[in-house]
């Protein structure tokens, strides 16, 4: 977990999620370069990606950063597609994916030994530029 955050903050793709009225900081959310499909590699997109200390879940925090960084993603990075991925069985990671007006295109299962699971299935959501254009938000 360690050379990841370090990895991440070497790329400069995240972000802190800090409350307004004290400065203090509840998670994190970035935009990440990846590619989860290989036949989407032309496209420009990116992974956005999010954690929120459990005690903050429920207050609207996430949805309101993940649709500040999609309109970031597709206004002043040019998107054309940002990605957004949560375990199935991540309810909470699944509504506010859902209410940011992604839309699930697959899943797959994975080995996932961080959850201490043989395996674990994943689900990949989307949001392409001309949805967003459309009011998808």
């Amino acid at each position: 977990t360690k050379n990841i955050i370090e990895d991440i903050i070497k790329q400069q793709e995240a972000f802190a999620v800090e409350l307004k009225e004290d400065h203090k900081v509840i998670g994190s959310i970035g935009l990440h370069k990846k590619v989860p499909l290989e036949k989407w590699k032309n496209y420009r997109q990116r992974e956005i990606g999010y954690v929120l200390s459990p005690e903050y879940w429920g207050h609207g925090y996430i949805p309101e950063a993940v649709k500040a960084f999609i309109s970031y993603g597709f206004n002043d990075l040019d998107l054309e597609l940002i990605w957004c991925t949560c375990y199935n069985n991540n309810h909470n990671s699944k509504r506010v994916i859902e209410k940011c007006g992604f839309k699930k295109v697959y899943g797959y299962w994975a080995k996932t030994p961080l959850l201490k699971q043989d395996k674990t299935m994943s689900a990949y959501y989307w949001i392409r530029r001309e949805e967003y254009d459309k009011g998808g938000l």
